[in-house]
């Protein structure tokens, strides 16, 4: 987890709730598949390993832009992602199921609190703070997301 710039505003803790549970697990299982000699140690606890295997550095902090962008481009996937969409998809499953946005905001360390959640993520409608939104879940049901990019 990136810490803030600003000083005061750091939050070193993510709580692991059940669906960042089936994520990690998610990850873990493409991890060991995709990377099986990668190292785990203490010393290097590289959860994205980077494209050079042979240096043992983890991936870069615009790698997952750039990826993302190649696969659309080479039309692995469809539609074309970006990484603060997968911020908002946090948000918007978090929201679904019926946790506040005071909590979210601590969740993903935004800064501005309640207030700027809300102007950069859009209102909660009222029915999901009562929890009935859809229950919205983290994992695709049945194949996995990465089944469905194509080689490039």
């Amino acid at each position: 987890m990136r810490r803030s710039k600003r000083v005061g505003k750091d939050n070193p803790y993510i709580e692991v709730h059940a669906g960042l549970k089936d994520l990690l697990a998610a990850h873990k299982t493409w991890h060991a598949k995709r990377y099986p000699e990668s190292p785990e140690s203490p010393k290097s606890p590289w959860y994205f390993p980077g494209r050079e295997k042979a240096d043992g550095r983890p991936v870069g902090r615009g790698a997952l832009s750039h990826a993302l962008r190649r696969l659309h481009r080479n039309k692995a996937i469809a539609k074309r992602i970006i990484s603060h969409g997968l911020r908002a998809f946090y948000v918007l499953v978090r929201r679904s199921n019926g946790i506040s946005d005071s909590q979210i905001a601590r969740e993903i360390n935004h800064i501005g609190g309640v207030g700027r959640l809300e102007k950069v993520y859009g209102g909660v409608p009222p029915h999901w703070t009562q929890g009935n939104g859809p229950k919205l879940s983290w994992m695709p049901k049945g194949e996995p997301a990465w089944k469905g990019i194509r080689p490039v």
